[in-house]
């Protein structure tokens, strides 16, 4: 695994976006083979509502976050107008994710968690990263490809490799 507390280098990002190229593209053969399907209810690990699912109990996850949040603002003092917003936040959390995570006229199989720290990579004698392997997909969903790429881009990448890179970053997957 990477280093998780060190943004991805340009060799690391560019193996995992080729990959979720692939898992995206595949969704879309499979797709295209059952154009009539709902991918979802012909694969019932597409789980549609994974933050308002119980039984998976991320909004609780979630909440805790936010909480933490709250806290710490409060412990540092002066940021009443960000605290304020977070508690709205909390309040409208689920609501906001369905909204903004769910499905789109774009719809592929998301890895729905994919960071620098769900992946493995294999190195070669020199050291260098030739092959990764996704891991940890049990919120996979039907939803945009664009929430995978936000998520690893802004979760896996420092801005240093990130901004001056975006465009070829996105030429790759």
């Amino acid at each position: 695994m990477f280093d998780r507390r060190r943004g991805l280098d340009v060799a690391h990002i560019t193996l995992i976006l080729k990959e979720l190229g692939r898992l995206h593209a595949s969704s879309r053969l499979l797709q295209a083979k059952t154009p009539d399907q709902d991918l979802a209810v012909t694969h019932d690990f597409l789980v549609p509502d994974i933050f308002v699912d119980e039984s998976m109990g991320l909004r609780d996850v979630f909440h805790r976050q936010l909480d933490q949040s709250i806290d710490l603002l409060e412990r540092f003092g002066g940021y009443e107008r960000s605290i304020a917003w977070v508690k709205t936040l909390k309040l409208e959390f689920v609501q906001l994710l369905t909204k903004h995570l769910g499905r789109s006229k774009y719809n592929v199989v998301c890895h729905g968690d994919c960071w620098n720290n769900n992946v493995l990579f294999r190195y070669n004698d020199d050291g260098e990263p030739v092959e990764v392997m996704l891991l940890d997909l049990q919120i996979n969903r039907l939803s945009s490809p664009a929430t995978d790429l936000i998520y690893l881009m802004y979760t896996s990448l420092n801005g240093e490799v990130r901004i001056p890179n975006l465009n070829t970053f996105l030429d790759t997957y």
